[in-house]
């Protein structure tokens, strides 16, 4: 014969909320794992079928860098030898977070660099992207 005297607050309304909350959570984590999976299936596609071309030609013209043979035989030996794939890379995603003007300067010093010292044939022994020296 024993009277409990106190009451206690229903939590049904708090857990559908919650319920509500969680559900809400649990779509956007599924659709920013989508967006990075595509993201990620992207990137993986232009390095390995090299999508990720930067014409380094058309902005060294632009900058008026190339003017003999030697010098355009010199470029294609900066983007193959110099750059290489991770280099040409890097400045993929420089130029997608910037403008061509930045790009511009970036190559022209690049190629300053490169042009004040070149490097010798048998430094790049290497197979692909791995240099031997």
């Amino acid at each position: 014969n024993i009277k409990i005297r106190y009451t206690l607050q229903c939590t049904l309304p708090i857990n559908i909320f919650n319920e509500k909350i969680f559900a809400f959570l649990w779509i956007w984590f599924w659709a920013v794992c989508a967006i990075t999976t595509v993201n990620f299936l992207t990137w993986v596609y232009k390095w390995v079928f090299n999508a990720n071309y930067v014409d380094i030609n058309k902005f060294l013209t632009a900058r008026g860098e190339l003017i003999t043979d030697y010098d355009r035989m010199m470029a294609v030996k900066f983007g193959t030898q110099y750059l290489r794939r991770d280099g040409t890379f890097v400045l993929h995603v420089v130029l997608k977070n910037s403008n061509s003007v930045v790009m511009g300067d970036l190559i022209s010093e690049l190629w300053k660099m490169y042009k004040s010292k070149p490097l010798p044939p048998k430094a790049w022994a290497g197979q692909g992207d791995v240099m031997y020296i």
